[in-house]
C-alpha cells in the first residue's frame, strides 16, 4: 500500500508537502519565540526583587581587586611574584623585553615593589602563606 502511494507521488506534489512542512516549522520557531518572549517579560514584570538578588551576587573571582593565589596570573619558579598574562611567563631571563615591561615581568621587581597579592592584582608579590600552600598537599 505504502509502495504504491509513493509510486503515484509527483514532484509537484513533493514540493507542496515540503514546502508545508517548511512553514509548519517556522510557525513552531515563531511560536517559541513568542513563548520565550513572554517568560522573560513575565520574569522581569512579576518579580520585583529579581533585580535585587542578581545585584546581590557576590563578584566573580576573575573581576576581583586582589588575587591572593595568583590564579589570574603567572606565578615565578620560586613563588615570589605573580606576573600579568600579557608578561607571557615570570622569569628574570629575559623579562626585560617582554611587552609589559621589566616592572610587571620581571619577579624580582616585583616582589621589590612590595605590593602583596593579598591586596591587588598582577604585578603583585606573593605571600608566605601562599608559597606554603603551594608547595603542601594537594587537599
Amino acid at each position: 500500500d505504502l509502495a504504491r502511494r509513493l509510486r503515484d507521488v509527483t514532484d509537484q506534489d513533493l514540493r507542496r508537502a515540503s514546502q508545508a512542512m517548511h512553514a509548519f516549522s517556522m510557525q513552531q520557531v515563531q511560536d517559541d519565540l513568542v513563548f520565550w518572549r513572554h517568560v522573560v517579560l513575565g520574569m522581569t514584570c512579576n518579580v520585583p526583587s529579581a533585580f535585587e538578588e542578581a545585584r546581590s551576587v557576590s563578584t566573580p573571582a576573575h573581576a576581583s581587586d586582589k588575587d591572593p593565589m595568583c590564579l589570574f596570573g603567572i606565578t615565578s619558579p620560586k613563588w615570589q611574584a605573580c606576573c600579568p598574562i600579557d608578561c607571557g611567563s615570570c622569569e628574570e631571563e629575559g623579562c626585560q623585553a617582554l611587552p609589559a615591561g621589566e616592572d610587571a615581568c620581571c619577579p624580582q621587581k616585583v616582589a621589590r615593589a612590595q605590593r602583596p597579592c593579598s591586596s591587588s592584582i598582577a604585578p603583585c608579590m606573593l605571600s608566605a602563606a601562599s608559597d606554603a600552600s603551594q608547595q603542601g598537599s594537594c587537599n
